[in-house]
């Protein structure tokens, strides 16, 4: 199933899928959203480009194997916790998902420290990264510096 709205290429990607037999959901709710995540065999993101990847973490948190495109901010995220291909490649991505399926030991080699992973991405810890860039804002630290280093 390939699940949520489609983003610049989204229309090919579902001619490359559309013989396969999958199904396109378009938008899900949250509630579907977790049903699908918890019965799924992994998360596939065919992002070109992410500004930050929160679906990732929320494979992570079900413990689904994670098959990204090969960009900053997946690698970022994910570090050798994914596989990973090309974004515009669709045989990369087409081999990565026959690798997981034929691999069910890769699987838990993906999976296996998702939650140490998982635990450089907490609400506090973004809450209090927030408030300490805001407070350099406010102090100007981060002006200053920004001067200083065009000069």
């Amino acid at each position: 199933m390939l699940a949520g709205k489609l983003g610049y290429g989204g229309p090919a990607l579902l001619s490359t899928f559309a013989s396969s037999g999958v199904v396109y959901l378009d938008y899900v709710s949250e509630q579907d959203k977790h049903a699908l995540l918890t019965h799924a065999l992994a998360f596939v993101f065919p992002s070109l480009y992410e500004g930050f990847g929160l679906p990732l973490l929320e494979a992570m948190a079900t413990q689904l194997p994670v098959i990204a495109s090969d960009i900053p901010t997946n690698r970022e995220i994910m570090e050798d916790h994914a596989l990973y291909f090309k974004p515009t490649s669709e045989m990369e991505l087409v081999g990565a998902m026959e690798r997981l399926i034929k691999n069910p030991d890769l699987i838990q080699a993906m999976i296996q420290n998702y939650d140490e992973r998982l635990a450089a991405y907490t609400w506090e810890g973004t809450a209090a990264n927030t408030w300490q860039l805001l407070d350099a804002i406010h102090s100007g630290h981060c002006l200053n510096r920004a001067k200083s280093d065009s000069i």
